[in-house]
């Protein structure tokens, strides 16, 4: 969440700049995100083809693989199907103070982060797993916002090797089960 001092500190001048405009200019945030729609929706491909050439070699790989960049054009075209709406909400969900304290989730977590994801910046992954109390990280060097796709099998993986069964023994009653009723 970038309503923490630490997070404020780590925006560089721009992402300050976007937050700023996300939080209390709306017209302006939807201007820019019309501008997005019009070039995504304008050429779906050329759109991909110019992120293709400022994300990581990784990332890139990943967009030239013909199932995933028609994916990707698909979940494009879907995502501006009616207007620039959902962009401006998902900024705004950025920029706003999140309604979950994460130092109350329970839940072990596991956090997979590329060190050079430009749609998700490191240090907010950093700030999220260090609120959360049971958080792993896996920090992936040279990877960007994708890295999901090239690591789906060591991620599900590590997923299934840190799973832990519950301990039945330890939480029922061995006398509890005997006398209970058929």
């Amino acid at each position: 969440p970038l309503d923490t001092p630490e997070a404020e500190a780590r925006l560089t001048r721009e992402q300050r700049f976007r937050r700023f405009v996300t939080a209390r200019l709306s017209p302006i945030v939807r201007f820019q995100t019309w501008q997005v729609t019009r070039s995504i929706r304008r050429d779906v491909g050329s759109f991909l083809m110019e992120r293709a050439e400022t994300v990581p070699m990784e990332d890139r790989m990943q967009l030239e693989r013909p199932a995933i960049n028609a994916m990707m054009r698909q979940d494009l075209l879907a995502s501006v199907a009616q207007g620039g709406g959902t962009i401006a909400h998902e900024m705004g969900l950025m920029a706003r103070p999140w309604q979950v304290d994460l130092s109350q989730v329970r839940a072990p977590m596991q956090i997979w982060h590329g060190t050079h994801d430009d749609v998700v910046p490191l240090w907010l992954a950093e700030s999220v797993a260090s609120r959360l109390p049971h958080a792993e990280t896996r920090f992936l060097s040279d990877l960007g916002h994708l890295l999901l796709l090239s690591h789906m099998t060591d991620i599900i993986v590590q997923l299934l090797e840190s799973r832990t069964e519950p301990d039945l023994a330890a939480t029922t009653d061995p006398d509890a089960v005997a006398t209970a009723p058929d």
